[in-house]
């Protein structure tokens, strides 16, 4: 609390009194031993009862002067002895003392009440709070008892007994005798030899101490005449205690009667003994310093160069009774010479000193400065300093607001630490300080604070509480940095006193200013020092709080955070025995919760593949989602998914080790919540659930995606809510998982203000048992050729504890495969199960057919039912994936033209290459040629020669033949396909066939082909287009599909796979192979009455086709031009994204050669056509089945056929930045002009 004016006037004068030396006979130590207190206590309970007393006192002035609340400190003869010890010797003593009466007076509490100090803009409410009272009252009493430690010093005279009171007891036989062995003015007790400046020739008071309740007779009053009538009667004194027979409650035997006559008899000595003895000795000293100071001028020269008072003053004196005493070899020197007791120097400083006890301020200042004008000159620095400390204080009581008391106290501070004298430097300090503060000098006196515990930094106490109270100066100065910087060195002083109460006080108020300021160094010490601190003071689970936010950073070297790590362990080891828990929170290891995730059957909720799978499960529901535009779509509450009892669930959590030390985890395991269905919560982990356990070491810095598993094993919810483990085999601690949260922004509110969903990634539904589908396939090959057929074996097993049925899949590439009974749209078949018992397993054969070349990822989602119906779970999936790699094996070409040798016939020409890809040449061997099929609606093939030669139909790698075929309607007596209601012709090409192909579902295969294509071409239709031919290639009856059947032998070990694993289940190298290549939707027609797609080849991914009228008739006359629109649709048919210029050609630009020989004008050669308005169109990025519609306008100047293929198509190659790839058109799109004139 800071002190103004009248409160600093009263410390002042409550360290600067008079004592009385109290010198008692061993009885009147048993006397006051029933009270439980010895007499210098019971004397000293009244000495500061008069503060309110007003007396006259007349020292060196005329006239008399009022002085109020004069009192005295009664001390014993022991206590006197331990102060005039040498200063060495003091200052073990008085540390101790010290730091006995700050742990005694320490509070665990903050400063404010419950304000912190978290930025400067909180300062103002901080301040108020904390300074609304006394924020450090331990500093009070501290430096109470710091001034009351300081020992008795030769430069000042308070500490120096004024009187001495004798007293003895009335039940001697003779007092007198005991009052002169008390005090012997031969032989003075060794108080006044121990002390080379303290005068044992001062006034002496006599008391008889008389026990009313004594059980013999006293004759007190006989006794105290005869102790007058030696001694001065005016210093003889009688006091009668002890009336009360039994002990009160206070537990003693003085009555009330005995405390009035106490406190009268305290009084008595004070105003009229003691008062009087001092105004006394101020007299005769003064006279002694004027008749000194008077000698003439030989005298005052030698006191001007210093050599007076080094010598025994040989005028009259006062204190004839103290020997002259040499100066001790430790205190001599030049810089350092010593006074003598009787010597003008110390006689003078003696005066000053009475004259301050008896609060004459005027006359003490003038012998003050007078005194410091010697020392200066004798270069007597500690007494330099004891003057101008004095001289500082006097001012200060004379004027609080003079200026010049600082530069005084500075004076003395200085002077003081010269000397050695740190502890009446530190003083000097606290009354400085409380000076500048009375001025409202706050940041001043901080500063003055600071200093002065930076010099006393070997007293760590001492510099702790200087810092402490240097901070709240600065809060006074609305300066919180300071305030906070110097709390901190509070702290740390603190610590190194083992003051953890205060220490920890220290760094609680200022851990919220350096909290989230990126500032490590400070953030690490202040943690530490706020954990070991209440670890020392027994809080281990606020050690605990702060230790561990050590551990969450990775800017310390491994050398400390190996010793922070030691800490942290030791303290969580003791803060679990003390609160008696299993387990605490650790951040230990780091969790990346944004890559939690938590799936059923190995199935992760967050795979790429998500959305897919989900699309799959809705399909197999017969669930379809439609949204109206024009009706809100309802917000739909997010659910817990289902898991089934006894299933495992998986957890996939990245775990990452901050520090750059190893951490070893024990006993890892999931942490989880389990709510019944009777609503009761238990995380216990009995008959609820199962974790596996399993050991983790990370390496420094390290991360590690784990995975856990926990199996319920009772229906309800389950809450997956942390990791648990054992740290270095010591700590037994638990991280909480906090999944990320998405904001709301549906409703109105939700827009307004700051709403999240709960994430429920970690949360299940536990049902009851369900069967359990597993799905493998045998001899699934890693790799094929383009069109192979391969049987392998599907085998379904129950794994679940009751029966299923309804068995179905659906598959990703339903083109590829041929198994059970199909739906409609073939990607989604019925598995033939009525029922499937727990624990039973069946296999069903699947075809494989190699559809197209690349590397595929086939994904089947199988969907099954309990016989036992589950309301929360009517149907059960189970998800499986396969890679395969299709290589090149030979390519089937034909075309159709018309026959003129019939005149309902086509020829057939087919062209087969053998395109195996020349890195693979070792793979396969000659490809021979089988069986050539035909189905269509209306027609069937015959060979045009019944003679066939076998070796036209092997066909080595680079390598290609051709054969015809005649195509002819399909009689009615021919035999038609019920299934497909189609005709079907086969024709054996190879005569070497020897193996049954019966079983092959080909005409399977042709379909899923067929189907695949028409979907496509669904994709690509343009809708609402007007005075277009086209069809749907499959609703086309002239259109003919054909089935190539072929073998080859293949090794496929010597392939690389792309995604590992065995290149074939088969254990032989080589093995015969047999494949299938189609060709759907053959047309019969002339091309001058088709649109055709741009290219039918791989590596042309554009598909197009023409929007415009067939025929156009223009009056010419009226308009010399005719201007047709024309509409482009573009179909992106590849699996990339692509980009590509339309580009229309000018009138004098050439055509290919291609484009050139279709191109037609009728019999008009001179007319000709340009496009006109936009001639060209830019498309990025167009995305895989994308369809885009581009607009032009063509001209025409007169009537005439014309072939609109003046364009031209630039794709970007994606490979090369700037290089494009120029297609031009060569197919017809024909348009009839005519003249409306020539037409009438």
């Amino acid at each position: 609390m800071d002190l103004d004016a009248n409160g600093l006037s009263h410390l002042v004068k409550s360290n600067f009194i008079p004592v009385v030396l109290v010198l008692f006979s061993p009885e009147v130590e048993k006397i006051c031993e029933k009270n439980s207190i010895n007499i210098v206590q019971l004397l000293s309970k009244f000495s500061f009862s008069f503060l309110n007393e007003q007396t006259k006192v007349k020292t060196l002035g005329e006239q008399p002067y009022d002085i109020r609340g004069f009192q005295v400190r009664f001390s014993t003869n022991s206590e006197l002895a331990v102060r005039c010890i040498s200063h060495e010797e003091q200052e073990p003593l008085i540390e101790n003392y010290l730091n006995q009466v700050s742990s005694f007076h320490a509070e665990e509490r903050t400063y404010g009440e419950n304000d912190v100090l978290a930025n400067a803009q909180d300062c103002a409410e901080y301040k108020k709070s904390v300074l609304g009272g006394d924020p450090t009252p331990w500093f009070t009493h501290f430096r109470w008892h710091y001034l009351r430690s300081l020992g008795i010093t030769e430069t000042e005279f308070f500490e120096h007994p004024v009187a001495t009171l004798l007293i003895t007891s009335s039940s001697l036989s003779n007092p007198n005798e005991s009052f002169l062995s008390l005090f012997n003015e031969k032989n003075p007790p060794t108080l006044f030899s121990q002390s080379t400046m303290m005068d044992s020739n001062i006034p002496k008071f006599y008391l008889l101490l008389d026990e009313v309740n004594s059980p013999s007779p006293t004759n007190y009053i006989k006794k105290f005449d005869d102790m007058k009538g030696i001694f001065e009667k005016n210093k003889c004194h009688l006091l009668r205690i002890n009336s009360l027979t039994e002990a009160n409650a206070q537990n003693n035997y003085l009555s009330a009667e005995d405390l009035q006559r106490t406190e009268s008899f305290v009084k008595d000595l004070i105003f009229r003994g003691i008062l009087p003895s001092m105004e006394r000795t101020v007299l005769t000293l003064n006279e002694f310093v004027v008749n000194t100071r008077s000698r003439g001028i030989g005298g005052q020269i030698r006191g001007f160069f210093g050599f007076g008072s080094k010598k025994k003053t040989t005028g009259p004196t006062f204190a004839e009774s103290k020997p002259e005493v040499a100066p001790s070899p430790a205190s001599s020197g030049e810089n350092n010479p010593t006074y003598l007791l009787n010597s003008v120097e110390s006689s003078q400083k003696r005066l000053a000193d009475y004259l301050f006890m008896l609060q004459d301020y005027n006359e003490a200042l003038n012998i003050y400065k007078n005194s410091s004008k010697d020392f200066l000159n004798d270069k007597s620095w500690k007494w330099v300093a004891s003057s101008f400390e004095m001289i500082g204080l006097a001012t200060f009581l004379l004027d609080p607001m003079r200026k010049d008391t600082e530069s005084n106290f500075e004076n003395a501070y200085v002077n003081y630490y010269k000397d050695n004298l740190f502890r009446f430097a530190v003083r000097t300090a606290f009354f400085c300080a409380e000076i500048l503060k009375s001025k409202g000098q706050h940041a001043v006196a901080g500063n003055k604070l600071a200093n002065t515990a930076i010099d006393m930094e070997e007293d760590y106490l001492c510099s702790g509480m200087l810092y402490e109270q240097a901070a709240f100066a600065f809060l006074h100065a609305d300066s919180p940095r300071k305030y906070a910087f110097r709390l901190v060195q509070a702290g740390q002083s603190f610590v190194e006193a083992k003051q953890m109460t205060h220490a920890f006080r220290c760094f609680s108020a200022i851990s919220p200013l350096y909290y989230n300021r990126n500032w490590h160094f400070i953030n690490d010490e202040m943690y530490f020092y706020l954990a070991r601190c209440g670890f020392s003071l027994g809080h281990h689970q606020r050690a605990t709080d702060h230790i561990i936010k050590l551990l969450e950073h990775n800017y310390q070297d491994p050398y400390q955070q190996s010793s922070y790590l030691r800490e942290f362990l030791h303290i969580c080891k003791k803060n679990l025995e003390e609160q008696n828990i299993e387990r605490m929170e650790i951040p230990l290891p780091a969790i990346k919760n944004d890559t939690v995730v938590a799936f059923l059957r190995d199935y992760p909720s967050r795979s790429p593949l998500q959305e897919m799978w989900k699309e799959m499960e809705e399909s197999l529901k017969g669930e379809k989602i439609v949204y109206n535009r024009y009706k809100p779509v309802p917000i739909k509450k997010r659910t817990p998914r289902l898991s089934v009892l006894g299933e495992p669930i998986y957890v996939e959590i990245e775990l990452s080790n901050p520090l750059q030390i190893p951490l070893q985890f024990s006993d890892l395991q999931l942490g989880a919540v389990h709510e019944s269905s009777k609503d009761k919560k238990d995380d216990g982990e009995g008959e609820l659930f199962v974790c596996s356990k399993f050991d983790l070491l990370l390496t420094p810095c390290e991360s590690k995606r784990t995975r856990f598993t926990i199996t319920p094993l009772c229906e309800g919810k389950l809450e997956i809510t942390c990791i648990k483990f054992l740290l270095c085999s010591t700590v037994r601690g638990f991280q909480k998982i906090l999944l990320p949260k998405k904001r709301l922004n549906d409703t109105s509110d939700q827009k307004k203000g700051v709403f999240y969903e709960d994430n429920l990634d970690l949360t299940v539904k536990v049902t009851s048992s369900m069967p359990l589908l597993d799905v493998s396939f045998s001899d699934f090959p890693p790799a094929m050729l383009q069109g192979q057929l391969f049987e392998i074996q599907m085998q379904l097993k129950n794994s679940g504890k009751s029966a299923l049925n309804s068995v179905s899949v659906k598959m990703s590439h339903p083109a590829f495969f041929s198994f059970g009974k199909e739906e409609e749209n073939k990607s989604q078949v019925s598995v033939s199960i009525e029922s499937l018992l727990p624990g039973e397993s069946k296999s069903f054969p699947v075809w494989i057919r190699a559809h197209k070349i690349g590397n595929y990822s086939f994904y089947f989602l199988f969907s099954y039912q309990s016989e036992v119906p589950n309301p929360e779970m009517k149907h059960r999936f189970q998800r499986v994936s396969k890679q395969l790699k299709v290589l090149p094996s030979i390519k089937l070409e034909a075309t159709t033209t018309v026959s003129y040798s019939s005149l309902n016939a086509y020829l057939l020409d087919i062209q087969v290459n053998n395109i195996s890809d020349e890195s693979e040449t070792a793979i396969t061997e000659d490809f021979e040629l089988i069986s050539l099929s035909s189905n269509s609606h209306n027609w069937i093939i015959e060979p045009l020669n019944k003679k066939s030669n076998d070796e036209m139909f092997k066909i080595a790698q680079n390598q290609s033949t051709n054969f015809f075929f005649r195509i002819i309607p399909a009689l009615e007596d021919q035999v038609e396909d019920e299934s497909t209601n189609s005709f079907i012709s086969k024709h054996s090409l190879s005569s070497n066939s020897q193996k049954d192909l019966s079983s092959i579902p080909s005409f399977d295969f042709l379909e899923r082909e067929k189907m695949m294509i028409a979907a496509k071409e669904k994709k690509r239709a343009v809708p609402g287009a007007e005075n277009s031919n086209a069809t749907p290639l499959n609703k086309r009856e002239s259109n003919l599909d054909l089935m190539l059947l072929w073998r080859t032998t293949a090794d496929f070990s010597k392939i690389t796979l792309p995604y590992g694993g065995p290149n074939h289940p088969s254990s032989s190298n080589k093995m015969e192979v047999v494949g299938q290549q189609n060709s759907c939707f053959i047309p019969f027609l002339i091309p001058a009455t088709v649109d055709q797609v741009l290219s039918e080849e791989d590596d042309n991914p554009l598909r197009f086709s023409i929007e415009c009228p067939r025929k156009v008739i223009h009056d010419f006359n009226q308009e010399s031009l005719c201007i047709v629109p024309v509409t482009f649709h573009v179909n992106n048919c590849s699996s990339n994204p692509i980009s590509f210029n339309l580009e229309t050609l000018k009138p004098h630009e050439e055509l290919n050669s291609a484009a050139s020989a279709t191109s037609t004008t009728g019999g008009n050669k001179r007319a000709l056509y340009f496009w006109s308005d936009v001639t060209s169109h830019i498309v990025q990025d167009m995305k895989p089945e994308q369809n885009v519609v581009l607009e032009l306008s063509v001209c025409f100047s007169s009537p005439g056929v014309y072939n609109l293929n003046r364009y031209k198509f630039k794709l970007k190659d994606n490979k090369k930045r700037s290089a494009f790839k120029e297609i031009f058109s060569s197919y017809q799109h024909l348009i009839i002009i005519e003249d409306k004139n020539e037409t009438n």
